[in-house]
């Protein structure tokens, strides 16, 4: 949405291990990256971007999905999934990550 200097998205195979001692291993395709362009933030194209990812997502026969974010104190990132129905599942074995889920 909005031309193709306006924002990118990618997937890829992801995984997450549960470390709540329940020993759940989540496989589900992966968002590494939802970028939108600065000047280009704040006008609803990375719900758009979301949004098409996931339509693609389900097309695919795929409900769920995981993203990751930085494990900041303050995380806008981390707020914009929140806001789009992802969970948070725990800290990545990856260091300075938390890893979100979303089901749909």
């Amino acid at each position: 949405p909005g031309g193709p200097e306006a924002g990118a998205a990618a997937l890829r195979a992801g995984r997450y291990e549960d470390r709540s001692g329940a020993g759940r291993l989540i496989r589900a395709p992966e968002i590494i990256l939802l970028f939108v362009a600065p000047e280009r933030r704040r006008q609803g194209l990375g719900r758009a971007l979301l949004a098409r990812v996931r339509a693609w997502l389900g097309a695919a026969g795929q409900r769920r999905c995981l993203a990751r974010t930085l494990d900041a104190h303050h995380n806008r990132t981390a707020d914009f999934y929140r806001a789009a129905g992802f969970r948070w599942q725990g800290r990545s074995r990856e260091r300075g990550f938390q890893v979100w889920e979303h089901r749909g």
